[in-house]
């Protein structure tokens, strides 16, 4: 028979199931009816005819059945009368259904949510062809103090020309920069990078080229830009003949040579165009090399080459440079103990975030496993209440085959229900997520509810409905018959081992919400810590922007002083405004430069080593503005601009490291390969540089601004005015000095603090909202299993309290139950919460891995909750009419 035939006549089947039926019921009666007129010919009398007949043609009924089976369609027939007879049964408990389909839509909600930023952080390779074969280099002097830095434009063309393990070497750097021709300006991030870096990447190009030429990376020559996609729709309209146009950065024209093509994803920032990386080539003689470890190093090793192999070359191309150094600059470097690393570039750029994303999904997986626990004992409990039904079917003939197949239908019905609502909540949570600063982590951008975070889903109610149903249908095929309809008429609880099965359910749950809640009181109290963390410095009324000042317009110290003094005299205008400070090394804001600092007359001890501190420039009332405190002398004034006295400022553990016991005032150091040093007039308090969390501050030296004049600059101002009102007129009067010089980052200080914390409050919000779902799942458990044990035992306690037992003995009798399941609960739950604590031991602050505050409140908090749930069935059975419950039976 032709296939196409076949499927035509099972769809018929499927769909005219009835009208097959009558045909078959027809066409047997003819078949009968011609037996029997046979039989009644050779002279049988009609009944007898009639019986002859039917013995002949067989049984009807196997018959038919036989004809079903022929027609292809009895597995979905069986199917679909299977999700009848389950539907039927699930609107029948109401409750039951309920209480099953919420509890799965939450936890694979959570789950789903927290495997969306899992996948987009840390599963998902980066958007570029074998991304695998990406790395990045960096340079390392922990003896400097300094774990970890980019890499020097030497050490770029040293490695670009000797590293045989790259198949191509490239640097960036991140830089602000002003666009357009006339007011209104922008200042917008773009980026500085190497000839190759895009062959590097392998990016396309929509038009254009993707690199730039070795000519382009000499001064005077890099005005060439390559713009992105989006950049060339809102700055250019989308003109299909932008290449060779003009784009003003910075007051000079720049060349647009390539326009990358849609969708390129920066995960270093948000560039919305790239430079070339100017140097002279004087800029990369040797003596450079360690000095400047400002760039960003990317590499793609050759094909078949391991990052263990790449780091090997590099550990031997470093051997060999030293040894063409002079001795002491290899003394030098060995004290700091210098290194160079290479690391796999998508495990570099998510390294921050990869502990506290795991310690997430570990909690969502948890909530999860308790749900199962729950709905595991839930499901036990139903079945048993339906043993006798399910026996008395057995005993009518239904096969336990069936049986099976209708629990594990029933059950999928509902983990898919649920699966679904969780899957509309997860996109719920994952805006919820954005809210709380997702976006902000590395790779945050690509969040997103797509087909693989669909199928995980998918494939999670699958194997819920698995795990949920295997044990049902084990229950069901060891039921005997006999055992169950004695059971049922005695009204007991059912054998021991169902008892223990479901008390260890109770446990099970409760060591999990318990291990659970102590880990998020645990992230809780690190937040808490982290917030009561002074930064060192007053946010409240303290207004913060940035400025870049074109080279073009300010090409020398002098021009960039002139336009500060004038900004600062009129923003101390503005009525209102207490305070006017400027500064490069703003906290919160951006990564200060660091420089080594030597102390002038103190000599180094064997294997010793200068260290490096933040260093930057301040000017006028900067520490004011801020609150920050002096502690000794006076802070730098506008006179330390002028003159060649050389002063500093120290904040106090710059002081305390040199000059523990004796004053710091007068004394000289000196900075990076400067040989005049600069005297200390004073110290002020140390504040917190890059987040609330820092143990061992590097330490700030601060300058006059003659004495590091860069563009890029930030500025605070104090004042009791409206923040909104504030912001417009600091802007208003920059353009009113240079309509050419944009504010960007505007906003109040605090802001920048709270945009801080995305790696201490996300994870303590969710993992709060993860154990209080946890304890309220641990409560309906334990409440549905005394109430079970309640409700099967009414017979019995009513005999009991007739015969005089007191209601408090039988209240004492399951609340004694319920303390002993719960200790025990709370004696696993403190070996995972030790297990959670050590955990979760490096993203604490504060905070110790096992804390007996967290863990005593814990315990309060599980003991109240679950007594709680218990109380309600257990006086319930307290106050048990001895004739009600008679009657009932």
């Amino acid at each position: 028979m032709n296939i196409w035939r076949v499927i035509s006549y099972r769809i018929r089947a499927l769909f005219g199931e009835a009208r097959l039926d009558s045909e078959t019921d027809e066409e047997m009666r003819f078949h009968i009816e011609m037996l029997t007129r046979e039989y009644r010919e050779d002279g049988l009398s009609p009944a007898e005819a009639k019986r002859k007949a039917l013995l002949d043609f067989g049984g009807i009924e196997r018959m038919k059945e036989e004809c079903r089976d022929s027609w292809g369609t009895r597995f979905v027939t069986d199917l679909i009368r299977c999700v009848r007879v389950s539907t039927r049964s699930l609107r029948k408990s109401r409750g039951f259904t309920a209480t099953v389909i919420t509890t799965l839509a939450l936890c694979i909600g959570a789950n789903v949510a927290m495997y969306a930023v899992i996948d987009a952080i840390l599963v998902r390779a980066l958007p570029y062809p074998q991304s695998e074969r990406l790395v990045t280099s960096f340079n390392s002097f922990p003896g400097l103090g300094l774990d970890r830095l980019g890499v020097s434009l030497v050490s770029y063309y040293d490695r670009r020309d000797a590293l045989k393990s790259f198949e191509s070497v490239s640097i960036l750097r991140d830089s602000m920069a002003v666009v357009g021709e006339s007011s209104p300006v922008q200042r917008l991030l773009d980026s500085r990078v190497s000839p190759e870096f895009f062959d590097t990447l392998n990016v396309p190009v929509m038009m254009g080229r993707r690199n730039f030429t070795e000519e382009e990376t000499l001064p005077g020559n890099a005005l060439v830009t390559i713009i992105t996609h989006s950049f060339w729709q809102e700055q250019f309209n989308s003109d299909p003949d932008v290449i060779g146009k003009s784009l003003r950065i910075d007051g000079r024209p720049h060349v647009v040579v390539g326009v990358l093509e849609r969708g390129f994803e920066f995960p270093w920032g948000d560039a919305n165009f790239f430079r070339p990386i100017a140097s002279s080539l004087e800029d990369r003689q040797p003596e450079g090399r360690y000095t400047g470890n400002d760039f960003t190093m990317i590499g793609r090793l050759r094909q078949g080459v391991s990052v263990e192999s790449a780091q090997k070359e590099l550990d031997s191309h470093n051997e060999l440079l030293m040894k063409e150094m002079p001795e002491s600059l290899v003394e030098i470097l060995k004290n700091a103990r210098y290194g160079s690393y290479v690391r796999n570039l998508h495990e570099d750029i998510v390294r921050q975030a990869r502990p506290i994303l795991i310690i997430l999904q570990a909690g969502a997986l948890f909530l999860l496993l308790i749900a199962i626990v729950n709905l595991m004992n839930l499901f036990l409990i139903r079945a048993k209440s339906r043993a006798k039904e399910t026996a008395v079917r057995q005993s009518h003939g239904a096969g336990r085959l069936q049986i099976a197949k209708e629990v594990g239908i029933e059950t999928f019905m509902l983990t898919f229900a649920g699966g679904g609502i969780g899957l509309a909540l997860g996109v719920l949570c994952i805006h919820f997520l954005e809210a709380l600063g997702t976006d902000q982590l590395p790779l945050g951008n690509n969040i997103s509810l797509d087909g693989r975070v669909v199928w995980v889903s998918f494939i999670c109610a699958i194997c819920v409905g698995v795990i949920l149903s295997l044990p049902i249908i084990v229950s069901s095929y060891s039921h005997n018959l006999s055992s169950v309809l004695k059971a049922g008429a005695r009204g007991g609880t059912g054998s021991k081992s169902q008892q223990k099965a479901r008390h260890v359910f109770v446990v099970t749950q409760v060591a999990l919400a318990f291990a659970l809640l102590s880990g998020a009181g645990m992230l809780g109290l690190s937040l808490k810590k982290t917030l009561e963390t002074s930064p060192g410095f007053e946010t409240e009324e303290v207004v913060v922007a940035n400025i870049g000042l074109p080279s073009v317009k300010y090409p020398r110290s002098h021009h960039r002083q002139a336009f500060l003094d004038r900004l600062n005299e009129d923003l101390r205008a503005i009525p209102g405004v207490e305070h006017v400070g400027f500064t490069n090394a703003m906290p919160f804001n951006w990564r200060p430069d660091d420089f080594t600092i030597r102390v002038v007359g103190r000599t180094l001890a064997p294997g010793e080593t200068d260290v490096s501190h933040y260093f930057g420039f301040a000017s006028g009332d900067y520490w004011r503005a801020l609150g920050i405190p002096l502690i000794e002398g006076r802070f730098l004034e506008e006179r330390d601009n002028k003159g060649d006295v050389r002063v500093c400022v120290v904040d106090e553990s710059v002081a305390r490291r040199y000059w523990p016991d004796q004053s710091a005032i007068g004394r000289q150091i000196a900075w990076g390969d400067e040989t005049n040093p600069a005297t200390i007039v004073g110290v002020v308090g140390t504040v917190k540089t890059l987040d609330l969390t820092e143990l061992t501050p590097l330490g700030t030296v601060l300058v006059p601004y003659k004495l590091r004049p860069t563009a890029g600059i930030a500025l605070a101002v104090r004042s009791k005015i409206d923040p909104e009102i504030l912001m417009k007129s600091i802007r208003d009067t920059v353009r009113s000095i240079d309509p050419e010089i944009p504010l960007d980052r505007a906003g109040i200080l605090q802001e920048r603090i709270d945009d801080s914390l995305v790696m201490q409050r996300s994870p303590a919000v969710l993992s709060i909202a993860f154990a209080s779902i946890a304890l309220i799942l641990a409560a309906i458990g334990t409440y549905s299993v005394i109430a079970y044990a309640v409700s099967q035992r009414r017979r019995e306690i009513g005999i009991r309290i007739a015969l005089g037992a007191l209601p408090s003995t039988i209240l004492k009798q399951f609340f004694g139950t319920s303390t002993w399941l719960l200790l025990a609960g709370i004696a696993f739950g403190l070996v995972g919460a030790w297990f959670a604590g050590v955990g979760m031991k490096s993203v604490l602050f504060g905070v110790a891995p096992f804390h007996p505050g967290i863990l005593l409140t814990t315990v309060g908090i599980m003991a109240f909750v679950v007594l709680i749930a218990v109380f309600f069935p257990s006086n319930r059975a307290a106050r048990l009419d001895p004739l009600e419950s008679m009657r009932e039976e």
